[in-house]
């Protein structure tokens, strides 16, 4: 099942929950990685999302 997380009002393209989740991931790797804990902010984003 795909889960809708936003419609982008430009040019109505979907984003899926998944494809959100990593999206933030890979942002909370790049913010965790200035900490040299990149492993456990991607980590925390994956599992706090899982479906």
């Amino acid at each position: 099942m795909v889960f809708i997380a936003h419609i982008r009002e430009s040019d109505k393209e979907i984003q899926t929950v998944s494809e959100h989740l990593i999206g933030v991931q890979t942002l909370a790797e790049l913010i965790g990685s200035k900490m040299q804990i990149s492993h456990i902010t991607g980590l925390k984003i994956r599992r706090s999302g899982d479906l």
